[in-house]
Parts: structure tokens; sequence; C-alpha cells
């Protein structure tokens, strides 16, 4: 492939990945004010939006003329309710101050499309809106929408305190009551000066008192922080251009994509020194979107060290303020962690302890076998995985990614009951097998891989149900004795057990007893021969998956790994690719 074929691709890539974060990020209540006015879909639809001072009685009787339903949602629950498409609708959430702690939570905003089809009229649900929902000492926010709208359900999902909602819709299609011209009696405008009209608006009013900030109003415009790799594996050449000047390009045009209100941060990695696991740096903090000053940076970006891509990972989720608030990073790296931190375990401890948080990996420039070891920063997060000489393949999918219909989540089931898990009693490690289950299919629900130890069981490995029946493993490098549970994420239950042994594997590697600087050594092996098992060549005091050089075994027996251009004792060795667990070993002298 050509530079230029490369260059075009990776900018379909970040084309895409902004549309993707744009439509995921803001919904329509990207920024926030007193009355707001956005185009979704190619429709121009209004969505009124009031902080209230007090609480919002939910209990109180329904307006002559409003149909009423209200709900109760406490923390780690969930609930989708639905609401007739057909009619305007207000929807009021509270926080519920009895219990003194504040709500935290996400909700999103589907609309109806209405299919005719033979014999009658199908009807699908299509996500419009998501966003963080953050309320304390009692106050309520405000949703009112136009029966052109047609919203036709609501979901609400709780991670902390506990709130009341509350839907009214007019008994008449076509009708806007009354009662929605004000605010309530008692009820304090905090963010506006005046009440607007309810559907006819057609601008903001002024507002009186500024939120405070986007987690203080409720906002969700986008938040993202770019992670750049700077390694000195960026000076590699494609059709005779350094990686780092094509990334250069690309950025500076694509940097000028980003939405205005995003709050956005860079960090960058291995620009610095050489051979430092600590060179990383955050050269923009997380603020509102500068596009000049990105680039800037960007161009001063001169590669020069390792690749420290999980700990950067993990201070861009640190800088969003991961457990607080929706974050999303986006890597952009050429190769794997060369830093001793295992990416897929840094994935799921993020994952698991923040609220929305979301990593997109983009592969610039990097094999197969290396697109698997990175993949799993984006699956355990919910992300994409991208690579960037397979761009044409993903545009016209990820371009469309923000109008795909989608079913609606799986409700919340509050008395799960049983489930019960069926999988092989032994596995080899870094084998991959499946477990077949039954069970209530709730929102978020998991198949969890638990390590067993002489206190508590320690979870090594996890899948969602809602990715398919059976759930897909890998087995771990670690022989020994695993449970697999079936685990109820509204109440945090295991309900369903079954034991598993992960057995061991055998290998051998083969390989002169010294060799020259900087050449190729023939290695002969033996071993399972995973997709992602390679060949090192490494010094005795770097631990398993530090190396100098490698090549992956599914590149043919003997594996061609070459030697370091320093003269010393080193090892050959036999990495299981599941978990970097060392198989086999011989040491080797480089001669000058």
């Amino acid at each position: 492939m050509s530079k230029h074929d490369f260059d075009i691709r990776l900018s379909f890539i970040f084309i895409a990945l902004f549309l993707i974060l744009a439509a995921t990020g803001n919904g329509f209540a990207a920024s926030f004010s007193a009355d707001m006015v956005e185009t979704l879909q190619g429709k121009v639809k209004t969505s009124k939006i009031f902080l209230l001072d007090h609480q919002y009685r939910l209990d109180v009787e329904a307006p002559e003329g409003i149909v009423l339903k209200h709900y109760d949602l406490k923390a780690n629950s969930g609930r989708q309710f639905s609401i007739d498409h057909r009619k305007s609708a207000r929807l009021i959430v509270s926080d519920n101050e009895d219990d003194n702690k504040r709500s935290r939570g996400t909700i999103i905003i589907y609309t109806t499309i209405a299919k005719d089809m033979d014999g009658g009229t199908a009807y699908h649900q299509k996500e419009v809106q998501q966003e963080a929902l953050l309320l304390a000492n009692g106050k309520s926010r405000v949703w009112q929408f136009d029966q052109k709208q047609e919203i036709g359900s609501v979901d609400i999902t709780m991670m902390e305190g506990g709130v009341r909602a509350r839907v009214e819709q007019p008994e008449k299609a076509g009708t806007i009551p009354p009662s929605w011209a004000t605010v309530p009696t008692g009820i304090t405008m905090a963010a506006a000066t005046s009440t607007p009209a309810p559907a006819q608006a057609t601008s903001a009013p002024k507002t009186a008192v500024q939120p405070q900030s986007s987690a203080a109003a409720g906002s969700v415009a986008g938040r993202m922080v770019l992670v750049l790799d700077g390694s000195g594996s960026m000076w590699g050449q494609i059709d005779g251009k350094s990686k780092i000047a094509i990334a250069k390009e690309v950025l500076t045009d694509l940097i000028d994509q980003i939405p205005k209100n995003f709050q956005t941060g860079l960090i960058v990695y291995g620009h610095r020194r050489k051979g430092d696991c600590n060179d990383i740096e955050m050269m923009m903090p997380v603020g509102p979107h500068n596009p000049s000053t990105m680039k800037a940076k960007v161009q001063a970006i001169s590669p020069k060290g390792k690749t420290p891509l999980s700990e950067s990972v993990r201070q861009a989720a640190k800088a969003l303020r991961y457990t607080e608030e929706r974050a999303t990073v986006v890597l952009v790296s050429d190769g794997l962690e060369t830093c001793d931190i295992d990416p897929c375990e840094l994935a799921a401890e993020l994952a698991m302890s923040g609220v929305d948080f979301t990593v997109y990996v983009i592969g610039f420039d990097i094999s197969k076998e290396d697109q698997g070891r990175l993949r799993c920063l984006a699956d355990k997060t919910g992300g994409l995985f991208l690579a960037a000489d397979s761009a044409g393949a993903l545009r016209d999918a990820l371009l469309h990614r923000g109008e795909q219909v989608k079913e609606p989540p799986p409700p919340v089931v509050e008395d799960p009951g049983t489930a019960t898990l069926s999988g092989p009693p032994s596995v080899p490690a870094g084998s991959e097998f499946t477990v077949k289950w039954e069970g209530p299919d709730s929102r978020n629900d998991y198949i969890a891989l638990f390590r067993k130890t002489k206190t508590k069981p320690l979870k090594v490995d996890y899948t969602y149900t809602k990715k398919g029946n059976p759930a897909k493993f890998v087995a771990p490098g670690d022989v020994g004795e695993y449970e697999l549970g079936y685990v109820h994420a509204h109440t945090q239950k295991v309900i369903g057990r079954t034991n598993i042994t992960v057995t061991p594997v055998q290998a051998t590697v083969q390989a002169p007893i010294s060799i020259d600087v900087a050449t190729d050594i023939d290695v002969q092996w033996q071993g399972p021969n995973y997709k992602s098992d390679y060949i090192a060549i490494a010094r005795s005091d770097q631990r398993p998956g530090s190396q100098l050089n490698y090549t992956y075994t599914s590149r043919g027996n003997p594996a061609k790994v070459q030697a370091p251009s320093d003269p010393g004792t080193y090892e050959i060795r036999y990495i299981l690719g599941r978990g970097n667990k060392l198989l086999a070993k011989t040491t080797i002298e480089i001669i000058p």
C-alpha cells in the first residue's frame, strides 16, 4: 500500500472516529442552557431543561387533562419506561434528598420509528440522546418534548443515590397542557429569570445564573483525551515517509474536525527521553478544545523513546475524572506496550471503576498479531479498535454508526433467581473456550472468571451476557483452580457457578550457543502456537512480556529474532501471549 493510500485511509479513520464521538458524546444536550434547540438526524427539535432549587414533588396529583406515570429508582438499578410517541411529553427527574446522597447515573432517550410492513406496522427504538445524570440536594431536571420528536421511551440507570421520575403527557394528542407554560407553584428557577413557552419557543431566554460546571449542571459535552505515540518506532517509514510525519499531517487536518464544544486534552509519550518509561507528558490539560494550540503541540513532537501506552491511558482517565463523569480516550500507537503493564488488565480495571469510560484504539501500521494484543483496551471498555491499514472496509459502517437503529437495552430484572453455566471442566492455559449460560440476561449482567484463593475469589476476566451465548473466553496463563460465575449486575450477586481447571502447556526453545551482534537468530521451538504466542530475546532481569526483540510463532519455525547490538548474555524465551507467561527459555551469548 502506498503512502498516499495509507494517508487517505488514516484520514477516514479519524474522521469516522470524531463523527462517532460527536454523535455519541453530545446527544442533544451537548451544552447546558435553559432552552436548547438541537438538530438531530436532520430534524430540528426543541428540548427544555431546567434546574429547580427545590424538590419537584412527584407524588402530587396530575393536573386536569394530563396522564401521569411515576417511578422510583435506587442505586445500582435501572428501568426503561415507555412514552406515547404520538404525544408531547414532560419528564421530571428529582434527587431523593431523604437518603442524603448525591444521585449519579445515566439517562438515554429514544425516539420511536414506525415502519409499514406486510400485515401491519413495525416499531423500532432509536437512541437520540445519552447523558450523565448528576443531581443533589433534592434538585430536579425537566425535559419537555414536542409531539414531533416522537419520543417513545426513556432509560435511566443509577450508580449512586436515588431519583424519582415523573412522566406527564396530555390525554389528547396534538395538545399542550396549560400547566406546562409555568413552573409549578413553590419552585424557583435557578438557571433562568423567566419561564419560556413550552413548545413554540425558538430562542433561549437570558440566564441570570450560569451553571458552575458541566458536572454541576448535568451537561455532557464530549470529553476526550488524545494519547499520541511519540516513541522511537514512529520514525519507521511507509513508502519513504516517516510515520510521525504522516501522523502530523493527518492530525493537523483532523484536530479541526473535533466539535467545538468538546473538552479535550493531549498526552504524548516517549518523545523526550530514550529508554524512560516515565516519559509521559500531559501537553494539554483537559479544557475547552483549542485547535490551534493542539496542532502546534503535535507539530513539535520528536519521537525518541519507549511505549508506556498503558500508564498513559491511566493518566488520561484520571485527568478526565473517569470515576465521576463520562470519559473517552483515543489512543494512537504504532506498537505494543514496552513498560511492563498489561493493557488488558488495565482496561478491565478502568471499565469496572469508571462511570462510562471508553477507549478507542487506532493501530498505526501494526501487524495483525500485534493488533490482537492491543484490541483488549477497546474490547474491555466498549470502544473500537481501528487498524489504519483497513479503514476502507470500516468506513461505511463507522460513518453510519450514529444512524443505526438500536434495540432498547435489556430491562433490569429485580429478582433474578438462579443461573446455570455449562463449560469444559478443564482447559489448557492460553486456549480459547466457550461457556453456555442460562440466566435473566438483565442489564449489564456478565460471566466472570475467578481465580480461587485462600481468602476470596479474584476476578481475572469477564464478558457481558449481551455479547452472546455461549460466552467466549481465553484461559489465563497461570494454571490452577478457577470458578466461572454468572454475576447479576443489579445486585452484584453471583447467581450461578461452575468450576474449571486451567492445565499447563509445554514448550521448548533451541538456539545457537553464541552469535554475532545485530544478526538474525534461528530459534527452533515447540509449543501451543496460539495466535499471540511469540519468541523473544531479553536480558535475564527483564520480566516476561518485556523484551528487546520478538517475533510471533505464527510466522514459522524456526523463528527469526534479531540479536541486540550490545554484547552480553541474554535469554531466548517462548512467551504465551495470554498474560505474557514464560513457558521456556535458554541462554545465548551475543559476541562483538
